[in-house]
């Protein structure tokens, strides 16, 4: 990788783990800041203090940059800045840093246990008026130390003639002992004096609290370019550098590259002199550590990103096609665990990195190109930042990005404070942030986020007659957890499937209700309804059934029917055959031969079977005729009988009436 692409993004994350309050933040927050027309402005990296009050770091371009009700107007043709703000995010105060024809960048900051605040950058063009600093080389590495009310203690610049000297890394000791890190190039420093050995050389210089060098460290090797781009020191004043080299071995201190570019890690004693030095890679893979802190048990942490191929040292096979990583080490650096990020197609980088009092470690980043497996994350906008957290062993506790349809979002420079509050800073532009909500307001804005995640939601319950809550109320959940709410209705009752408030929807299990993933406070209500069963009922052949119930009066049913009644009510049902229909029985919940009573205690099934009447019986009766002589059948299977008409005449007659008859 050019050094060029990298050359404005610094990673210097600070934690001040012994010493932060535990604070509750009240809510989550984001705040961004931009200027006039054309206006880029770029946080690079954040810190906190025992306080809770929020340090940012950066440099704009434009014409003014805005922060809050506070209005910077560029001195040079390109400023450095610094922002303090409230746990609330109200900006308290914002300086920059610059010249006439001057340009100057921040790169990372850090704050000390008195309150004065520390940043680091370089500067090239002309010289700084605010504060004044006289160039040394063609660009130098500058410290500014300020007060708790941002007015400047003391500036320092380091550099030599014809030297390039880039700075992106800053820390501080409980004595107020400052750490710089970064790179030169292209000529010797005279201001630390160090001798260029390399292409481009490392640098680690040590400032008491009055600004004055206490050492001075150059690091690289013949044919090699060293960068360093982050610092860290812990409570022995040990010192922790990261960043990589390539082109050549190391001979200061000495190590053995592995592939095209190798992620390095050192520790120096409080001297200045090498501990250990520790580099990782693969075979024609660039690593890149760009992010270093440490716990107080001097584990340290690296975050960065890798490219091109897998890494043997330690064991990672790449996901995508640039994987962020994080490594831990022990106190002697050995590899504790290491870990890395990614999806296929996609483009992940790790920056800042942070450790808080548990062991848990955040990386913040960005990730372009395509969605993540490795955590899983769903591309919002063309880039997103991103901030992950790992607990002790590594494994990922929780991830987010953060961006917009159209937008690009970078995630440089991450912090978190004694309460788990994290901070992400960064930059953005292309289009608005959706995920949180921010409305860009110049070409490029900057940005930070607030947030506890998982933060704490509180998620409460209210009921209504006939029953009560059972579990917790309110619960507290975690962002993006689910809350889960027990009933206990009254005899006879059950809750209501459909409940009311601004939580997202859930489901019933039972009686508990479980909501969707909470984002935020919310509230849920429930009510609750008599219990009922389902009455069904069939009719077969023609006829009716009548199903009388007190408070629901009579319902007829014919052929199939389905009816609802409170538990325990008393339903009689009657049976009502159709015409040339008897009713022949009950089946289901009801038996006999008349009308059934049920008891809605369960689910009843009920039939009624309708048969058809059978035709009577044919009844012979003789009634006698007068006069009739004989009784005979015809060919036509009538009865034909023969009867004397009163004159002596034979009369043939059937049912029809008389009949004329060849009989004789």
């Amino acid at each position: 990788m050019k050094i060029s692409l990298l050359r404005n993004i610094c990673l210097l994350i600070l934690l001040f783990v012994l010493s932060l309050s535990d604070r509750t933040s009240a809510a989550d927050w984001a705040a961004n800041f931009g200027g006039s027309p054309g206006t880029h402005a770029y946080i690079q990296a954040t810190a906190t203090d025992a306080s809770g009050n929020i340090y940012l770091t950066g440099y704009f371009d434009g014409a003014t940059l805005t922060f809050g009700s506070i209005i910077l107007t560029k001195i040079g043709s390109r400023d450095a800045f610094v922002a303090k703000m409230d746990a609330s995010g109200t900006v308290l105060w914002a300086k920059d840093f610059g010249g006439n024809g001057a340009y100057s960048s921040s790169n990372s900051v850090a704050v000390d246990g008195n309150g004065f605040i520390y940043i680091v950058g370089d500067l090239s063009g002309n010289n700084l008026t605010t504060p004044a600093l006289t160039k040394i080389g063609s660009q130098d590495a500058f410290a500014i130390k300020l007060d708790a009310s941002g007015e400047t203690v003391w500036a320092k610049n380091f550099g030599g003639s014809g030297a390039s000297a880039f700075s992106h890394g800053i820390a501080v000791d409980s004595s107020s002992n400052t750490y710089i890190a970064g790179f030169f190039q292209s000529a010797d420093f005279t201001n630390p004096a160090l001798t260029l050995a390399g292409s481009q050389d490392a640098f680690a210089i040590k400032l008491d609290a009055a600004g004055t060098i206490s050492w001075a460290k150059r690091f690289g090797g013949s044919g090699a370019s060293t960068v360093f781009r982050c610092v860290a020191v812990d409570g022995n004043g040990s010192v922790y550098l990261g960043g990589w080299f390539e082109g050549a071995n190391l001979t200061t201190p000495a190590v053995a590259k592995i592939g095209t570019q190798d992620a390095l890690a050192l520790k120096l004693d409080a001297n200045g002199a090498t501990t250990w030095a520790k580099n990782f890679g693969g075979s024609w893979a660039s690593v890149y550590g760009m992010g270093i802190t440490v716990d107080t048990s001097r584990n340290v942490y690296l975050g960065g990103f890798f490219q091109s191929a897998n890494l043997t040292n330690p064991t990672l096979t790449k996901i995508g096609i640039d994987d962020a990583f994080v490594f831990k080490l022990d106190s002697t650096g050995a590899t504790t665990w290491a870990k890395n990020f990614g999806g296929s197609g996609a483009w992940t980088r790790g920056f800042g990195i942070a450790v808080d009092g548990s062991y848990n470690a955040y990386l913040g980043g960005w990730l372009q190109g395509a969605n993540l497996t490795a955590p899983a994350l769903t591309k919002i906008g063309t880039q997103d930042a991103f901030a992950f957290k790992l607990d002790s062993t590594g494994t990922t506790t929780w991830a987010k990005n953060f961006g917009g349809s159209g937008a690009t979002a970078f995630g440089l420079g991450i912090a978190v404070n004694g309460s788990g509050n994290v901070l992400l800073g960064g930059y953005f532009d292309s289009a608005n942030i959706t995920i949180p909500a921010l409305t860009k307001n110049a070409a490029t804005d900057a940005f930070i986020i607030y947030t506890q995640y998982p933060y704490g939601r509180t998620v409460t319950a209210t009921v209504g007659a006939n029953g009560t809550i059972a579990s917790t109320n309110p619960l507290t959940v975690n962002t993006d957890a689910t809350g889960s709410f027990t009933l206990s209705p009254n005899a006879t009752y059950q809750p209501a499937a459909t409940v009311s408030g601004d939580c997202p929807a859930g489901s019933w299990n039972g009686n508990t209700y479980t909501t969707g993933a909470i984002t935020a406070d919310c509230t849920v209500g429930f009510n609750f309804t008599r219990i009922t069963y389902p009455l069904t009922l069939s009719a077969t052949g023609t006829g009716t059934i009548t199903a009388t119930a007190a408070g629901y009066g009579d319902q007829t049913c014919s052929g199939n029917c389905g009816y609802s009644y409170d538990i325990n009510t008393v339903v009689t049902l009657t049976p009502n055959p159709g015409t040339g229909f008897t009713f022949t029985g009950w089946g289901g919940a009801c038996s006999g031969s008349g009308s059934c009573q049920t008891t809605m205690d369960s689910v009843k099934d009920v039939t009624a079977t309708f048969n058809a009447a059978p035709l009577p019986e044919p009844e012979l009766v003789y009634t006698a005729l007068p006069n009739v002589w004989d009784l005979m059948g015809n060919d036509l299977g009538e009865v034909v009988w023969i009867q004397n008409d009163g004159t002596g005449n034979q009369v043939y007659s059937n049912i029809h009436g008389q009949i004329t008859t060849n009989a004789t």
